[in-house]
C-alpha cells in the first residue's frame, strides 16, 4: 500500500556571512496509479541506478563533501535533544547540496560554535568549513586549485570535453580524463542496477536505451554518448530516466565546458499529454514569428519532444540548493540537436509542490490584492505551461558559427540563454490565447508568475538562472512593464500588460540575435546596463520570512512493488549513499 507523505517542516540554518535562513523539508506526491508490477521493479532499479550518480556530483563539488557529512551524521548520535536535531539539520542541507557550497558558492556555518566542542572532536578537521567562510574554485573540483583558463586552454586531450575532469597526473602535470575513467568503480552498482532494469523491462525502446547509456558509462566515448542520446529520443515508453557522468555546466564557472553528473527516474504524467502536444503543433508559428532576425527552419519530422513528467527520484545535479531544478532540456549536444531534435521535461510535480507553499505568500508580500485575487488559482498551472514554453524556447533560434553556443560564449553562455528561454515563455503566451490554448486571464496570471520568478531572484547573486531574471526585471522596470507602487504604505509590484507585450519581443529579439551572431561582448554590455544587486538588501528583509531552499523527499518503490516515504530526508537511499560508505 502507498503511505502517506511526512509532514512538510522548516529548517534554520545561518550562511557564513551572517544571514540566517529557513529552509522546507518538502515530501514530493508521485502518481504511480496504472502502473503495472512489472514496470514499478523496473522503477525501482532505476532509481538505485539514479542514487548511485550522488557520489560523483559530490566528488565533482568538492572531495570533502562525503567525509565531512560523515563526521557530522557520527557527531550528532554523540548527542541528544535539541542539539542532535540541530546537528542533523545541518547535515540534511549538506546533503540536500551534495556539496560543501550551494549552487551559489556560499557556505553554510555548523550550528554548535566551536569553542563548545570538545578538543578530540573529529569535526574539526573540517574546521573551515564549518566555522569560516570558505570559497569555491570557480570550477569547483572539476580542476585542481589554482588553474587558470590559459592552463586549460593548453590541453592537449579532451580539452573541452564535457564528461571528463582535469586533474594532475603523478608528476604533476594537467591531464583532462573521462568521467568514466575516474569514475569506475563508483560506476559499478549503478551499471549493475541499470543491467536488472533492462532484464525486467518489456519495452523494447527503454530497453534499448538502457542498453545504450550501459555502453556510455562503460567507455565515455563522444560516440557511446550520442547513441546513448539518440536512443533516448527513441525512446516514448511512459517510463524514463536521464543519467549521465557530465551533463549541465553550470558548476564549470571557469570555462563553461565541463558538466556536472546527473540522474532522475521520471513517469509521464498522462493530464499534461494533450496540452504538449498542442505546444509542438505551434513550432513552427513560434519561430517564424520569433521577434530575432536569424530563423531556424522547423522540421515538422523532427520537432522538440516535450514530456510532462513526474519525478520519482533524482541525484547529483538535481541538487541545486536552495534554488529547485523545474525543467529540462537535452540532449545538449548540438549536433544531435539540430539534426535529431531534442527533449523538454517539464517536472510537474516538483513544480506543483513548490507553488503549494510559495505562490500564495509571495502575492500577499509584493502584488496589489485587487489586482491578482482572480488570478492566484491559475498561477501555479499556467507557471507549468511557462515552463514548457521556456524548455521550448532553447531549441528555437539559429546560430552561424560552428561551435557550439555554450563553448562560445563560455561562461556568458548561461545568464544569456536562460534570459532568451524565460522572454520565449512569456511571449509565446499571446500566441496561446490567439489559439484557444489559454485564456486572456492565464496570460495576465502568467506574467505575475513571471514577475514572482524575477523578484525571487533579486534574493541571490546574478549568475546563470538568478543573473537572467535579474536582467528581466530592471528592464521591465525600465520599460514600465512592471511598475512599483505604494499599496498601504508598503512597495508593490504592478504588472502592465500592454507595455509588457511591447517590452518582451524587444528584449527577447535582441539576445536572440546575440546568440545567432555570438556576440559576446554584447551580453557583458547587458549585464552591465541591467543587472543590479541594489535592492538585494531590501528584498531579503522583506522575505525574510519565507523559506529560502527546499530538499525534497521522494517515495521510494520497495522490492514488492509498494511504496513509502522515508522517515526523513537523511533516510532517503539517495542520499544514504553519501554517507554509508564513508
Amino acid at each position: 500500500m502507498e503511505v502517506s507523505p511526512p509532514e512538510i517542516r522548516q529548517i534554520p540554518y545561518k550562511l557564513s556571512d551572517g544571514q540566517e535562513k529557513e529552509a522546507v523539508v518538502l515530501p514530493v506526491q508521485v502518481n504511480l496509479k496504472g502502473l503495472s508490477p512489472l514496470e514499478l521493479k523496473v522503477l525501482r532499479h532505476l532509481s538505485e541506478a539514479v542514487d548511485g550518480i550522488n557520489p560523483i556530483y559530490a566528488q565533482q563539488q568538492d572531495h570533502r563533501v562525503m567525509p565531512l557529512l560523515n563526521a557530522v551524521l557520527k557527531f550528532a548520535e554523540q548527542l541528544s535533544g535539541e542539539q542532535s536535531q540541530m546537528v542533523r539539520d545541518y547535515a540534511t542541507l549538506l546533503a540536500a547540496r551534495a556539496g560543501i557550497y550551494d549552487i551559489f558558492g556560499k557556505s553554510y556555518v555548523f550550528p554548535i560554535p566551536r569553542d563548545k566542542l570538545p578538543k578530540n572532536c573529529q569535526i574539526l578537521e573540517f574546521e573551515e568549513i564549518l566555522w569560516g567562510a570558505p570559497a569555491p574554485e570557480p570550477g569547483r573540483a572539476l580542476y585542481p586549485p589554482g588553474v587558470s583558463k590559459k592552463d586549460v586552454e593548453a590541453l592537449k586531450q579532451h580539452r573541452d570535453t564535457v564528461n571528463s575532469t582535469v586533474v594532475r597526473s603523478a608528476d604533476g602535470k594537467l591531464v583532462a580524463i573521462l568521467n568514466e575513467e575516474r569514475f569506475k568503480e563508483v560506476l559499478k552498482p549503478v551499471i549493475s542496477a541499470l543491467r536488472k532494469a533492462r532484464d525486467t523491462a518489456n519495452d523494447p525502446n527503454l530497453k534499448s536505451y538502457i542498453d545504450a547509456k550501459i555502453d556510455e558509462l562503460e567507455s565515455g566515448t563522444k560516440e557511446a554518448r550520442r547513441a546513448s542520446d539518440l536512443a533516448w529520443l527513441e525512446n516514448n515508453s511512459g517510463i524514463d530516466f536521464t543519467l549521465g557522468t557530465g551533463v549541465e555546466t553550470y558548476l564549470d564557472k571557469l570555462m563553461g565546458w565541463r558538466g556536472a553528473a546527473l540522474g532522475a527516474v521520471l513517469v509521464i504524467n498522462q493530464e499534461y499529454e494533450q496540452f504538449a502536444n498542442a505546444l509542438l503543433g505551434l513550432m513552427d508559428v513560434f519561430e517564424s514569428e520569433a521577434p530575432w532576425l536569424y530563423k531556424k527552419r522547423v522540421n515538422r519530422d523532427n520537432l522538440p519532444r516535450l514530456r510532462f513528467v513526474d519525478v520519482l527520484n533524482w541525484a547529483g545535479f538535481y541538487n541545486v540548493f536552495p534554488s529547485v531544478v523545474v525543467a529540462q532540456s537535452l540532449p545538449n549536444d548540438k549536433e544531435v540537436v539540430d539534426k535529431y531534435g531534442s527533449v523538454n521535461l517539464i517536472f510537474c510535480n516538483i513544480n506543483l509542490a513548490i507553488s503549494r507553499v510559495s505562490s500564495e505568500k509571495w502575492a500577499e508580500l509584493f502584488f496589489v490584492p485587487s489586482e491578482v485575487s482572480g488570478i492566484l488559482g491559475v498561477m501555479p498551472s499556467i507557471g507549468l505551461k511557462m515552463t514548457a514554453l521556456h524548455e521550448l524556447g532553447h531549441t528555437t533560434g539559429r546560430v552561424l558559427y560552428k561551435k557550439e553556443p555554450h563553448t562560445h560564449f563560455g561562461d556568458k553562455y548561461a545568464i544569456m540563454e536562460e534570459a532568451r528561454a524565460e522572454l520565449f515563455s512569456m511571449g509565446a503566451l499571446s500566441m496561446l490565447v490567439e489559439e484557444g490554448l489559454i485564456t486572456e486571464e492565464e496570460k495576465i496570471a502568467g506574467y505575475y508568475s513571471m514577475l514572482e520568478s524575477l523578484l525571487s531572484a533579486l534574493r541571490f547573486p546574478p549568475i546563470d538562472h538568478s543573473g537572467a531574471r535579474n536582467i528581466m526585471f530592471h528592464y521591465f522596470l525600465e520599460q514600465g512593464a512592471v511598475r512599483k507602487v505604494k499599496h498601504k504604505g508598503k512597495v508593490r509590484f504592478v504588472v502592465d500588460p500592454a507595455r509588457m507585450e511591447e517590452a518582451i519581443p524587444e528584449l527577447l529579439g535582441y539576445i536572440g540575435n546575440i546568440k545567432a551572431l555570438g556576440w559576446v561582448d554584447a551580453v557583458d554590455s547587458l549585464v552591465a546596463r541591467y543587472v543590479s544587486t541594489s535592492r538585494r538588501a531590501w528584498i531579503t528583509k522583506a522575505t525574510a520570512d519565507l523559506p529560502l531552499g527546499r530538499a525534497l523527499i521522494f517515495p521510494e518503490v520497495l522490492s514488492n512493488g509498494q511504496t513509502r516515504y522515508p522517515a526523513s530526508f537523511l533516510d532517503q537511499r539517495r542520499i544514504r549513499v553519501l554517507y554509508q560508505s564513508h
